[in-house]
Parts: structure tokens; sequence; C-alpha cells
């Protein structure tokens, strides 16, 4: 068992390069120690934006406004229970077109009930980023993003049924994202940063040296305002 001091000075120092027993405990631990080892970094403006102008694809298109009513469809039932769920989205959708109100059917019809009191809405999302995505399965925004803004259509997601309708578009600015592309760009060079020095500690055996310090202080307290006489009277004081 690695002993906490060992760590610490390990972090701080240098250690041999036979003790990869170490180098691992802090690799599993990384985000732990990633910034106390390669060190905090902040990205300028200019480089936020060219990173955004360089990942147009993660960040670029559209993003768009849709509302829903949503039925739950059970895991590991037939198809024919399946097609009962199925048949009860249709009706809801015929009562629709029929001139019923999207927001009353919502309220009284959808399984979703983070939204079903505000009209099944889902807000702005990007392509793959709604509630009922996932990294492996886009399938609920590969549906919603090829309805045009006020189309509805019945969309099939892993989760159920959903009537969903559009109610807008927008094309996604920089500013938009900027606060999101920031921290990817940040994560990503810490990373880099991380698995670089972890290669030559591996190699070398050798931690960045770095330096931490404890202070404490006694303020002295001037106004902004304080009259000349009064700034003496403190700076006497605190050369005392």
């Amino acid at each position: 068992i690695l002993k906490e001091e060992k760590l610490r000075d390990a972090v701080v120092g240098e250690i041999e390069s036979t003790d990869s027993e170490l180098l691992d405990f802090v690799e599993e631990r990384r985000n732990q120690y990633e910034q106390q080892i390669v060190g905090p970094y902040i990205p300028t403006d200019e480089e936020i934006e060219e990173y955004f102008n360089e990942h147009q694809d993660e960040y670029g298109g559209d993003r768009i406004e849709a509302r829903h009513i949503f039925i739950r469809v059970p895991q590991d039932i037939s198809d024919d229970e399946v097609q009962t769920y199925s048949n009860k989205i249709e009706r809801i959708e015929d009562s629709l077109e029929a001139g019923a109100d999207f927001a009353e059917l919502a309220l009284s019809n959808s399984d979703d009930v983070l939204v079903t009191s505000n009209e099944g809405n889902l807000g702005f999302f990007r392509h793959g980023q709604s509630r009922y995505d996932s990294a492996s399965d886009t399938s609920f925004s590969d549906a919603v993003f090829a309805l045009a803004v006020g189309e509805h259509d019945i969309v099939r997601s892993p989760q159920g049924f959903h009537l969903v309708e559009v109610t807008d578009r927008q094309a996604i600015s920089y500013e938009d994202v900027r606060q999101e592309v920031e921290s990817d760009l940040t994560e990503e060079v810490i990373n880099e940063r991380f698995d670089e020095w972890l290669e030559a500690a591996r190699a070398e055996g050798t931690f960045p040296q770095t330096e931490e310090i404890n202070a404490r202080h006694i303020l002295f307290r001037v106004e902004p305002d304080a009259p000349e006489e009064t700034v003496q009277s403190v700076s006497s004081r605190v050369d005392r």
C-alpha cells in the first residue's frame, strides 16, 4: 500500500524510474492530480475561437426547439404489445390533426413528467444531445432534425414513442457554444499535457518540480478614499 507521505513527496519531487506502482496510482486518479502535476491551463480568446473553427462539425449546424408527447414502451415485451403503444400514439396524432391543442394532449397523455406542465417543450438542443439520445443511438435526433419548423411526426426511440413537433430552428453561433468550447479545449489540453508528462515520467522517473506554500496575513483595512494621514498611520503600524 502506498503511504500518503510517499505520494506527496513524489508529486513535488522525484521518484525512482522503477517506481511504476506510484505512476499507476497517479494515472488511475488523474482527475485528482492533473492540475497539480501539469498546472492549470486557461485558454485565450483566440485559442478558443480557433478551436471552434477547427471543430465546426461538432459545434456548427443548427439547434432546434421541439415539443413532444411521449408514450413509454416497457422493455422486453412482444411485438403485439408494442403495437398497442404504437396505436395509442397514432390516436393522439389523429386528435392533434383534428384540431386538438398540443399542450392539452401532452398534459393528459404524455409519460414525460418533466415537460408535461410546460406544454411538452423539450427546449433547444443540438443533434445528438437531447435527453432521448445517447452516444450509441441518436435515432431521436435523426428523425426530429429531418422535420421542418411546424411539422410533426411520430418518432421511435429506445424509450418509447414520441409525437414530436418542431417549433423553432436556429443556426448555432460561436457565442452560443463558447463556454462549451472553452471547457472542451481546456480538458483536451490538460489531458494531452498529462499524457506527455506520464510518458516522460515512465521513461525518466522524474516528476516535474512544483512548489506549494502556506501563508497567513493580518489585514489592515483602508478605505479607497481614506485621507493620506490615515494611510500613513496604517503603513507605520504594518512596519512595526
